[in-house]
């Protein structure tokens, strides 16, 4: 592994194109932190929340470096950039439509882009631990297809988030309510992201029941059509992900059908 990331980042200097080795480091970084995390026996959500924070710390460098050590600067003008483009798009379906522009549209977008530019972070974020997620399931794949006995687990029925990551939630949601908006807007980031993780416990506690209650498939994908079309339905996942850290929802399961097996 070390021999392609050297071999990669001699091709790409005498490409002229040495920034992109920061592009693979991450690949690299993942990788490495995929290979040490089945060798110390460590879970997947413990690797996931690893690849996804090694993500945002390079993203962060990169971001460093190629603003000549302005990260800040170089970040509005992502955003800035980002709004400019939201702009663009909304012009371009006005001209497309006509006559036929809703009189609120303005309003309607200025809000949804207001909203996009306060959250970036934690959208970013967000795309971070899906990155993570795929590669994770990637690697488990991998190992389970070549018959390797060491794989990332557990199944993802069994996903459980280390405990210490609700201090995270609890900490975040605290700074989110904070007067000051700059402030507040870190915590809401932050509460966004960490969210993230408890929504796949929550889906992992639903997988978990739907297999030991044996649900039909089409029952299981029309629960999953309706949560992911109901806005609080991914909320109450989240929140099912949450209690489940002090209510423990599978082992009580399984705790009462062992009672009622005997």
């Amino acid at each position: 592994m070390t021999g392609v990331f050297i071999f990669g980042g001699l091709m790409l200097v005498l490409l002229g194109r040495p920034e992109s080795m920061l592009l693979l480091a991450q690949s690299f970084a993942i990788a490495a932190i995929l290979l040490v995390a089945t060798w110390a026996e460590r879970t997947a959500p413990e690797a996931l929340i690893a690849c996804s924070l090694c993500l945002a710390v390079l993203s962060v460098t990169i971001l460093f470096l190629s603003s000549g050590g302005r990260p800040l600067a170089a970040y509005d003008s992502v955003i800035h950039e980002v709004a400019l483009q939201f702009d663009k798009g909304i012009e371009i379906y006005k001209e497309n439509a006509g006559g036929q522009v809703p009189a609120q549209l303005d309003e309607i977008m200025s809000q949804i882009k207001d909203t996009l530019i306060a959250y970036f972070p934690g959208i970013l974020g967000t795309l971070f631990v899906f990155l993570s997620l795929v590669n994770i399931y990637a690697f488990s794949t991998c190992g389970k297809a070549r018959r390797n006995p060491h794989v990332l687990g557990p199944e993802f029925q069994r996903w459980k988030m280390p405990q210490w990551l609700i201090w995270a939630f609890i900490i975040s949601g605290f700074v989110a309510l904070y007067p000051g908006e700059g402030v507040s807007t870190y915590g809401k980031n932050a509460v966004t992201i960490v969210s993230i993780f408890y929504l796949l416990q929550g889906f992992a506690v639903m997988r978990f029941f739907f297999q030991t209650m044996k649900t039909p498939a089409f029952v299981r994908w029309l629960v999953y059509l309706l949560i992911g079309i109901q806005w609080y339905g991914l909320l109450m996942v989240v929140f099912t992900g949450l209690m489940d850290n002090w209510f423990d929802f599978r082992q009580r399961l399984e705790n009462n059908r062992k009672a009622l097996d005997e």
